[in-house]
């Protein structure tokens, strides 16, 4: 299904089983992101904040190197009060044009990470893709950015690379408009993301909990992130003694959303 989305909405799959007869991981990508436990929570936040940074900053440069290589064209080009002039005049001849591109870009980027795969190996496009990651990653520079309470990472650079990929797929934010369609521009998926929370339990924290205080910096932009699952235990989470402020959903009064717990294939068949 996630595989289908991305035929529409630009989608980053990220796949971080160990590898078995079930399938293959990103090995690169779970490789640097699974490092060895540690006790330095300095380190563990700069590297979860470098994560979501450089997710977004990659996945922007390979699309603009896919759109030159396949001749994706251009939309009109308009200054924001024209394309949202023209927006709200003539929606029915803006907005689409925008959703197309959008469309066009998403079945690329999902060709391009996905041609020749086969059911136990990624393409190579995969592959280089998550080494540039992993390089870029690498030059994310901590040390210079600014104080963002105890930890150094400044909330501005995540909005700051979020914002730069939205605009490159909607420029005047006509799929924003809450009179627009208001369709997400870009899908991050982990699949198997429960080895997220199997981690550092000395710690009583786990790197899905603060890999969430980064993304959620990011709530305003259209980028959502699904994480996906098939540990049945995956449902019991948080647990509740983690002294973590989203455990405040374990009280009565905030009941979650239930987990999609079961899909038959059967049923889609």
């Amino acid at each position: 299904m996630v595989d289908q989305l991305g035929k529409e909405i630009i989608t980053v799959p990220m796949y971080l089983r160990l590898w078995d007869s079930q399938g293959f991981p990103d090995r690169t990508l779970r490789n640097w992101l699974l490092f060895s436990e540690t006790t330095d929570w300095q380190t563990v936040h700069n590297r979860l904040c470098g994560f979501a940074y450089s997710l977004l900053v990659v996945t922007l440069r390979e699309l603009k190197i896919i759109s030159e290589k396949q001749d994706i064209p251009e939309l009109p080009r308009h200054d924001e009060e024209s394309a949202r002039k023209l927006c709200k005049e003539k929606p029915e001849d803006y907005v689409p044009l925008v959703i197309e591109l959008q469309k066009r870009l998403a079945s690329a980027f999902r060709e391009h990470m996905t041609a020749g795969q086969s059911y136990y190996t990624s393409n190579s496009n995969r592959e280089i893709f998550y080494h540039k990651f992993v390089e870029n990653s690498g030059q994310v520079d901590h040390e210079n950015m600014p104080e963002h309470g105890q930890y150094g990472c400044e909330s501005w650079n995540l909005v700051e690379a979020g914002e730069r990929l939205c605009r490159f797929i909607d420029e005047h934010k006509v799929l924003e408009s809450h009179q627009g369609p208001r369709r997400p521009l870009v899908i991050l998926a982990l699949d198997e993301a429960h080895v997220l929370t199997d981690n550092l339990p000395e710690q009583r924290r786990d790197l899905f909990m603060v890999l969430r205080q980064y993304l959620r910096q990011l709530q305003m932009l259209p980028i959502f992130w699904l994480f996906i699952s098939t540990a049945a235990c995956f449902d019991k989470w948080p647990p509740r003694n983690l002294p973590d402020p989203s455990a405040r959903v374990r009280e009565p009064d905030n009941r979650p959303l239930d987990l999609i717990s079961e899909i038959s294939f059967d049923d889609i068949a």
